[in-house]
């Protein structure tokens, strides 16, 4: 049946037309329902007075496979492509927000909005580029703008795979009213967007989209088109031939590099734009997180721009990166930063391919001691400030971290495995044989005069987490030796009952106080007293104090922190709860504010200040990347970014659906995806929760039937231990498992084969326990076993036989009602996973030569397989997170990246209202 208005019937292969969109040279657009998978979609349909035109449905065919090979956040998603009654049909998500033209007509856009929005379709942008897709009619109308924030390139109708096109192109844009639409008669694209080699019909590339982008950038910063004429000649005239005209922003000022950015995206020669949209991306998001809140003091006058070419050297990328970050600063209150922005420097200092981290200044200032990774072991180096080449101090067959000096700097201390735990070691630090000082101990340090040692100690089991309580110890005549430690050692009193899951702890230069940051064992602690703490321990007598317990931005993850010589201020790298990475930050202790020194999605860890000013840090770019394995044993990248995609678990229902945490947006996020690639949305995210913001996601896992997944979750309100939740895969609220009143930590969820059961392992009442509960029925759960390890994971064994559960002494299979049990084998995993048909446990272990292996026990006979080998294991508590197995064998898992350089930042030079420095350089 027809549909009188539009000449067109109310349905389209399988899905129900429910109302029109709009309209565009490429097709007609409509809401529609997909009666199968009981969802809205958008329905894109050709025009019906074009059905004979073969290039026009060649053209809408291409569009469905450029924009369908696409998965990005950033970009239309499509669902299906299909030919009805001679109307080719296209079917993408349906974006609930409105085009981008309808912002910018509301004149120009606020600077935060802007670089949002920029730094989204520039990211999609370069997606497409990256799939050699280039879009060929970007404008404001072919961007839409989600309400949650989130920026579409949509229309890929004149995508071109390749990037090339030829001169004499069909289809010509023309101006209707405000909208800019595309019709068939010249050229391909949209005048007042096209480039000027798309103007001239001339070949085109990806940097023909760079243009139209940059022209879109101009209109959201100024609400007008750079090059407005009357006509679509003249405005192609324009494009080819005028110059740009001055950048003029009523009624504020833009900063200085969104203009640079601007004048090299519209440079009339393709040669004199970015190299790469990646590059493009970078700076635009590097933009928006770092200075997106403060502009540039740069005087009014226009800034020629500055052309980089694609392979800066790190000279030029230090500038840039000084120029970006020290722009930004903000404060928890609005009092002014008691620093000039300006005079911040930041340079690389040790840039070699293998991890550089963990760095100390010397007491002198003049040396640097640090971690890097050898061979998938970190060893101590260490490198002055005038040298080009490093020392290598320890060759340990473990971990050596943390390093720190004494007072007199003739020896470093660091942190590396002794017997069973970590421990204390030295070494001289002109090299020399290395020393144990203190057992049982994560971080330590040493008091200006030598005479005070504090240190982190875990009292209970080893496997137990966040027990780790603070010592002090004052060796008899001030010498740092293994006997004078244990023999002089005491626990500190007003912290009795207080244990932490992780620290840093650092004596102030006077010497008069301790400085302890550190995310203490929230269980039985009120809610305001749990998440991040700052404490100053006084030496002298006097109760301890909390410090910046209002600074709400700080997550509650373990950070790192270095006092400045003036014993007031400290260098902090934290993480935020509202922007990825983690960042350098200074802080007043006595007036309790703290400001930025970075924004910025990449991470800023370990500061170490010098007693003349620089402060060494770790610029980090570590994060996990999912890696498919097949069924031979070879492996290959699945989502690896410059984020963290990890936790992968597949779908027992869908072979080819898997989820998996992301924290792309900024946030841990867990995303669906498929390997056909026609799926790739969020299914969990910060929306779900309101304002109780998400902490932490991780261990997602699907019901039976592939219709919900569980996931352990931690949020702000209050901050709660990690606990399970589980929510619908087709959406909807999520919900707890357990109720609020029965605290405890949970460990990642499993189902039952019937889908009415969960289990998990619990830390409560001082054990970690495998516990069963019926899924919402309100029930008290059921103990199976109260003898596991810290991040025990069990697992539902497909043919209800088993529940694999991790203790001490072995990896057990426990029966599901905790009578029976079978000892698997007597190794640690890293994770596991049964295989579908429930006759084997497959897992990743790390070998004795520090690399990782996928194996195999078939639970029947015992044997085992090695699968595949996956390559080193990354210095770090996790190496893998995460393993996801198909019914043919193939399996998923995420692997860390560990990537670290050493940079100096200098200028931090702190002055009062008469300008008094806090401190001098000698």
């Amino acid at each position: 049946m027809e549909v009188a208005a539009s000449g067109l019937r109310p349905s389209c292969g399988p899905y129900e037309i429910l109302a029109p969109l709009g309209k565009g040279g490429g097709g007609e657009v409509y809401r529609a329902w997909d009666p199968r998978l009981h969802r809205e979609v958008a329905l894109k349909i050709l025009r019906g007075t074009h059905e004979s035109d073969a290039d026009r449905v060649r053209r809408f065919v291409a569009e469905a496979r450029a924009a369908g090979a696409l998965n990005h956040p950033n970009i239309v998603a499509v669902f299906d492509a299909a030919v009805d009654d001679d109307r080719p049909y296209i079917v993408t998500e349906l974006i609930d927000g409105e085009p981008l033209r309808e912002l910018i007509g509301r004149g120009p856009l606020p600077l935060a909005r802007l670089l949002d929005l920029a730094a989204q379709i520039a990211d999609g942008l370069a997606a497409a580029h990256d799939a050699n897709i280039v879009h060929r009619d970007l404008k404001p109308e072919n961007i839409v703008v989600a309400r949650t924030g989130r920026a579409k390139i949509v229309d890929f109708g004149l995508a071109r795979t390749g990037g090339f096109q030829g001169p004499g192109a069909a289809l010509a844009p023309v101006s209707s009213g405000e909208q800019t639409v595309t019709e068939s008669g010249l050229l391909a694209g949209t005048v007042p967007y096209m480039s000027p080699e798309q103007a001239r019909g001339a070949e085109i590339d990806f940097r023909s989209d760079q243009f139209s982008f940059g022209l879109i950038l101009h209109e959201m910063a100024t609400g007008r088109h750079p090059f407005p004429r009357d006509t679509p000649a003249a405005t192609l005239d324009a494009i080819i031939n005028d110059e740009l005209p001055p950048i003029v922003r009523p009624p504020a000022r833009l900063p200085v590099l969104l203009r640079w950015i601007i004048e090299r995206c519209l440079a009339k020669e393709p040669g004199d734009r970015y190299a790469a949209t990646s590059d493009l991306y970078r700076d635009l998001r590097r933009l928006r997180d770092r200075a997106a809140e403060s502009l540039l003091q740069e005087p009014a006058a226009a800034v020629p721009p500055i052309l980089w070419p694609r392979r800066r050297s790190l000279a030029a990328a230090g500038v840039l990166l000084a120029l970006v970050i020290g722009t930004f600063a903000w404060g928890t209150t609005a009092e002014p930063q008691p620093f000039d922005p300006s005079r911040l420097r930041f340079r690389p200092i040790a840039t070699d391919p293998a991890y550089e981290g963990f760095p100390a200044f010397s007491p002198d200032g003049q040396t640097i001691a640090y971690a890097a990774d050898v061979n998938g072991v970190l060893q101590i180096f260490t490198r002055g400030l005038s040298s080009p080449v490093a020392a290598r101090l320890t060759d340990a067959p473990y971990d050596c971290k943390h390093p720190f000096w004494s007072p007199d700097g003739r020896r470093i201390y660091y942190v590396s495995r002794m017997r069973d735990r970590d421990g204390i070691w030295s070494i001289p630090s002109a090299g020399g044989l290395p020393q144990p000082v203190l057992e049982n101990a994560s971080r330590a340090a040493i008091s200006p005069d030598g005479r005070t040692v504090a240190f982190l100690r875990d009292e209970e089991r080893a496997d137990v987490v966040g027990t780790a309580a603070l010592w002090l110890s004052t060796p008899p005549g001030g010498e740092l030796i293994h006997e004078a430690v244990e023999a002089a050692k005491r626990r500190y009193q007003p912290f009795e009952g207080l244990r932490f899951v992780e620290g840093a702890l650092w004596f102030s230069p006077d010497g008069r106080k301790l400085g302890l940051c550190a995310v203490p064992l929230s269980l039985n602690l009120p809610p305001e007293e749990r998440g991040w703490q700052f404490w100053v321990l006084p030496l002298s007598g006097g109760e301890p104090v909390r410090r910046l317990q209002a600074w709400s931005e700080v997550a509650p993850r373990v950070s790192s922190f270095s006092w400045l010589p003036d014993s007031r201020h400290v260098v902090l790298g934290a993480v935020s709860l509202f922007t990825p990475g983690s960042d350098l930050w200074l802080a007043d202790l006595e007036k309790d504010r703290a400001w930025a020194l970075t924004r910025s999605p990449e991470s800023y860890y370990y500061p170490s200040a010098s007693s003349n000013g620089p402060i060494v840090f770790t610029k980090d770019e570590g994060d996990y990347d999912l890696v498919a394995i097949d069924q031979r044993g070879d492996t290959q990248p699945l989502l690896a970014s410059a984020r963290n995609e990890s936790e992968p678990a597949w779908s027992r229902v869908d072979p080819s659906l898997f989820a998996y945490v992301t924290d792309r947006s900024g946030q841990d996020e867990i995303w669906l995806k498929s390997l056909d690639g026609r799926v790739d949305r969020p299914v969990i995210t910060q929306q779900e929760f309101g304002g109780d913001r998400t902490i932490l996601l991780s261990s997602p896992t699907f019901s039976p039937d592939g219709q919900q997944i569980a996931f352990l979750r931690n949020g702000s309100r209050p901050i709660w231990p990690l606990r399970i939740w589980y929510a619908q895969v087709a959406g909807g609220p999520p919900v707890e498992l357990m109720p609020q009143a029965r605290e405890g930590y949970h460990g990642a969820p499993t189902w039952s084969p019937d889908g009415q059961w969960m289990t998990f392992a619990e830390w409560k009442d001082e054990r970690w326990s495998l516990v069963k509960v019926r899924v919402g029925s309100g029930e008290p759960p059921e103990v199976l076993r109260s003898d596991g390890v810290a991040n025990a994971t069990p697992r539902w064994s497909p043919r209800n036989e088993w529940i694999t559960w991790e203790t001490t002494d072995a990896f057990l299979l426990v029966s599901p009602d905790g009578q029976q049990e079978q000892i698997l084998t007597e190794d640690q995993w890293l994770v596991h996973e049964w295989s579908t048909d429930g006759f084997e446990v497959v897992g990743i272990k790390e070998t004795e030569d520090l690399r990782l292996a996928l194996i195999s026990v078939d639970i029947r006979t015992g044997s085992v397989r090695l699968r595949a080998d996956l390559g080193p294991s990354a210095p770090v508590n996790r190496p893998v997170r995460g393993l996801a197995l198909a019914a043919d064998g193939r399996a998923i898992t995420s692997t860390f990246r560990l990537r670290g350089d050493l940079w100096l930042l200098d200028g931090l030079s702190l002055a009062n209202g008469a300008g008094r420095r806090f401190w001098r350089s000698p």
